[in-house]
């Protein structure tokens, strides 16, 4: 892997080491590159925000998304669901569950999502909006744990570290869903704390 990029919020620009570019979530991107693949875990703005998803895509750009995410401003190659598993030469992409159990903001009716991402011999996840469920075992012993921490609308600091303790066990976690709509650097810095893996605190 060539670059793990955090933009703010959720949103991170993945680099392999064949230069394949993967975004996840882009949200006020004034970035400017192009991607080969691009992630929408749930059909919220601040997650499939069309305008800053637009100026990422390329001719064979593969976008993912859940069923719930339309646009008319480009196209969504591959709607996704919770289990369903993409795969090419360069990378392999899994759906996970991403919902709350005890706040109505991210149903699991809906189908919204996490991502497993696997390339270079690596696997990333990608927990979206989420608490802590069952279905994060999916993710067990990745080598990075991309974990929501802002809590109101998804995991607490607290709740995200139990996860990776008890559940994900990954190798390096980072914190994200702080700083932006909701959670602060103090978030990121308790995670940090509880947490048993090494934790890297991105910076954008």
């Amino acid at each position: 892997m060539k670059e793990l990029k955090w933009y703010g919020h959720a949103y991170f620009k993945i680099t392999t080491s064949t230069d394949k570019v993967i975004v996840i979530d882009a949200y006020n991107n004034k970035a400017n590159y192009k991607a080969d693949y691009i992630l929408s875990t749930h059909s919220h703005y601040d997650h499939f925000s069309e305008d800053d998803i637009l100026p990422l895509v390329q001719t064979n750009t593969k976008i993912f998304a859940p069923a719930d995410c339309k646009t008319t401003k480009f196209k969504i190659t591959n709607y996704f669901k919770p289990n369903d598993i993409y795969k090419d030469d360069y990378v392999k992409i899994t759906g996970i569950s991403a919902y709350n159990i005890n706040k109505q903001f991210h149903p699991k009716k809906n189908n919204w999502l996490g991502y497993i991402i696997e390339f270079d011999n690596i696997k990333i996840y990608h927990s979206g909006d989420t608490d802590i469920i069952p279905e994060m075992k999916i993710a067990a012993n990745v080598d990075y744990a991309l974990m929501a921490v802002g809590g109101t609308y998804t995991m607490t600091a607290d709740e995200a570290a139990e996860a990776v303790n008890t559940i994900i066990t990954p190798k390096i976690a980072i914190p994200m869903h702080w700083g932006s709509i909701v959670g602060s650097e103090s978030d990121a810095v308790k995670f940090s704390q509880k947490a048993k893996c090494k934790v890297e605190i991105l910076k954008v």
